[in-house]
């Protein structure tokens, strides 16, 4: 299975994008362990986010018109 990276969050500071492709490893275990559970592009992001390892908006721009 193919993730976004944290390169594909551009309005991400450089920490948040280093957490997302860290998790990718993470979730590849995980859906490894469940893989009767739903996995997508955007599970990495939804990772980070679900154990508040994002800066908090800190370092980060809003969202770009293009990505909304």
């Amino acid at each position: 299975m193919k993730f976004l990276t944290g390169k594909d969050y551009p309005w991400l500071c450089s920490q948040c994008q280093v957490r997302i492709d860290e998790a990718i490893q993470i979730v590849r275990l995980l859906v490894k362990e469940g893989p009767d559970q739903e996995w997508d592009e955007e599970s990495p992001c939804e990772y980070v986010y679900d154990h508040s390892q994002f800066c908090g908006g800190h370092e980060c721009v809003n969202i770009p018109e293009g990505y909304r």
